[in-house]
């Protein structure tokens, strides 16, 4: 069970307000409308970062920026026009009592902003498909990809589609797993305002330093 500190505040108070220290095994931060008691899943999405640092400089902005190229389009289509149309910025669905995943092992992003999952889907974010290496779908796209590269169509609606899809690599070409961060991903990076931040956490097991954000 993982204590979310939201707004850094020591007090225990109601969950109806969001300015509190909250248990995230509790109802309102997990389930969904369709499943509300299901604690598998989650109706927020989080931007996890590695430092406060980044946390204070993604609020001050609002936008997370979509600073690198993702899904595997652009390792079988290696050119700059396709890797500028795979820029996007990440989140992850895992429910909230699991967050501290993120802040272990090679992951290391201990500190996050929550939003709504409504609000990513309005700026098309989508989640991410995780094909296996080595399957008839995975090679079929793979041949989709090196034949409009070498075609050169750089508006294909192909590349639409392909920064949501990623391989689960077998331990013999390097174990690539990250299907556990449950990912979504926004194209071009994700514009929010302050109001639109359902919760900040933190889940490093070290109190906020920065007046910024304690005071945010």
């Amino acid at each position: 069970m993982v204590a979310i500190r939201a707004f850094w505040t020591d007090e225990d108070v109601p969950m109806s307000d969001t300015r509190t220290v909250t248990n995230a095994s509790e109802p309102a931060l997990a389930g969904t409308p369709d499943h509300p008691a299901a604690r598998d899943l989650s109706p927020y999405l989080v931007h996890m970062t590695t430092s406060e640092g980044n946390l204070r400089s993604i609020l001050a902005q609002e936008q997370i920026e979509a600073r690198h190229p993702f899904g595997i389009a652009p390792y079988w289509a290696p050119h700059d026009e396709i890797r500028r149309r795979h820029l996007s910025a990440c989140f992850t669905e895992m429910p909230l009592a699991e967050l501290r995943r993120m802040a272990d092992g090679q992951t290391q992003r201990p500190y996050g902003l929550v939003f709504h999952k409504k609000l990513i889907r309005r700026q098309y974010g989508q989640p991410v498909w995780y094909m296996s290496d080595g399957s008839p779908a995975c090679r079929a796209l793979r041949s989709m990809c090196e034949e409009a590269h070498l075609a050169e169509r750089w508006d294909s609606p192909l590349w639409r589609i392909t920064p949501f899809i990623d391989k689960v690599q077998s331990p013999e070409y390097g174990n690539y797993d990250f299907q556990f961060e449950r990912e979504w991903r926004v194209v071009d990076g994700f514009d929010f305002t302050s109001s639109q931040v359902a919760m900040i956490v933190n889940v490093s097991g070290e109190p906020l330093r920065s007046p910024e954000l304690l005071a945010w």
